[in-house]
């Protein structure tokens, strides 16, 4: 029984260590984007980052092999706007790490598929993520809402754990910046409204 309870122990302890890491690795991505908004002039209140993907077909056709990528970056605070896509820049590519890393880090932290386009409301530490094509007959809708625990948490499973107080809140807030820095919510219609295939099948009978 003393090795079960001691291989319990090392299992508490390495899951303890694991989660410890993937906040850590949250909070170096949010600080990098923290230190680029900084570098962009952008150091003001409301600071917003808009990470907007696209998914690629696959060339053969088979699903598996699309791809998600990052096709539009925009970052905004009181003190401004200022939008990227897809260069040679040096900062879309930093752009790009910087989206990929937060994805991987939120997937591995709160244990579930992070849609491809992301809000980030830096100041409330609020990610709200967004699947890149929206049906616009049913209107745009957020997919996920996560809330950027802090590494320093005193429980180490904080953010298992978490339940953010007011979601409605949090993307109204979103939704209000996004408005107010015109930008658009990340994500595009599939469609022509009035083509949603739901139902369809039943009118051409």
């Amino acid at each position: 029984m003393d090795v079960l309870e001691k291989a319990r122990a090392r299992r508490t302890a390495a899951r303890a260590a694991a989660e410890r890491a993937a906040l850590d690795w949250q909070d170096a991505v949010v600080e990098s984007i923290d230190q680029l908004v900084d570098q962009l002039r952008l150091a003001g209140s409301d600071r917003l980052v808009c990470f907007e993907a696209a998914v690629r077909p696959a060339l053969d056709g088979e699903a598996w092999e699309e791809r998600e990528d990052l096709v539009k970056a925009a970052f905004a605070s009181d003190a401004g706007v200022q939008r990227y896509t897809p260069s040679d820049d040096e900062r879309w590519a930093i752009a790009v790490d910087l989206w990929d890393d937060l994805r991987s880090a939120l997937s591995r932290i709160h244990g579930t598929d992070v849609p491809a386009s992301l809000v980030v409301d830096l100041d409330s530490r609020v990610a709200v993520g967004y699947e890149p094509l929206h049906c616009p007959d049913v209107g745009i809708e957020p997919e996920l809402i996560l809330h950027l625990v802090r590494a320093d948490s005193d429980e180490p499973f904080a953010s298992l754990l978490l339940e953010l107080p007011d979601p409605d809140s949090a993307i109204d807030r979103v939704s209000e910046l996004l408005d107010r820095y015109g930008l658009e919510p990340p994500t595009r219609p599939e469609h022509e409204p009035g083509e949603c295939d739901l139902g369809m099948g039943e009118e051409d009978e």
